[in-house]
């Protein structure tokens, strides 16, 4: 004897697996197009706030009129103060180079030059103090402790910037602008004494420069004046 049956099964379906209608997906497209338009113009009228902003003049004046004071003169010295810089203005600085030295000697070397002693000693001891006196007068002060019993002046001068055609005028001791070996700093060098033939420069005298460059700076030099006291350090 046979016997058939149907059997039936029934799955939830969730909405998730049928798609949208169409006129409710059109509705949500529509909603962010606007949400993002929105903010779009939000941002323009922002910008253009901005923009107007800018270009609106003051409404103070941010010093005295012109007419007030000869502009060829700093503002300060008709009573505006607010541009007033505080002078002399100063920076120390300052370094120091030790030296020191071990021999080695033999039964000879003692008898022929004696009993070389081991040593250490500074060879440079510096301090220095720069600035500006006034706007256009820059100054340097730079003394040396290193050599045996007293200090030693080294750079002491006083300069005026932008006179006689925008050049300056320095008077003092100073270091002569003559060969790059005497121009670089002691603490640029490779060792702790520059080359031979430094021994034959001028180096630091006592006196007078004119130094600058041509208004269409092509070319450049100085005009001195001064007693020939060396200082080779």
């Amino acid at each position: 004897m046979a016997i058939a049956g149907l059997l039936t099964i029934h799955l939830p379906v969730s909405q998730a697996d049928h798609p949208p209608a169409p006129a409710a997906a059109n509705a949500d497209l529509s909603s962010q197009l606007q949400s993002l338009q929105q903010q779009i113009d939000q941002l323009k009228a922002q910008q253009i706030v901005t923009v107007q902003n800018i270009d609106q003049p003051a409404t103070e004046p941010m010093m005295q009129a012109p007419d007030e004071y000869d502009s060829d003169l700093p503002p300060y010295l008709f009573g505006d103060n607010t541009a007033c810089p505080e002078f002399p203005t100063v920076r120390l600085t300052g370094f120091f180079q030790a030296d020191s030295v071990w021999f080695g000697q033999d039964s000879k070397s003692i008898q022929a030059v004696g009993d070389v002693q081991n040593g250490a000693d500074f060879r440079r001891a510096r301090l220095a103090a720069t600035g500006d006196a006034w706007e256009n007068v820059g100054y340097m002060l730079e003394m040396d402790f290193a050599f045996p019993g007293r200090p030693s002046f080294m750079d002491v001068w006083m300069e005026v910037r932008d006179v006689l055609g925008g050049n300056n005028v320095r008077i003092g001791q100073y270091r002569q602008p003559i060969g790059m070996d005497a121009l670089t700093s002691v603490k640029e060098l490779t060792f702790l004494e520059r080359a031979l033939p430094f021994a034959f420069l001028p180096f630091r005298q006592i006196g007078a420069m004119y130094f600058g460059n041509t208004a269409d700076e092509q070319t450049r030099g100085s005009f001195k004046t001064q007693n020939y006291v060396n200082s080779l350090v």
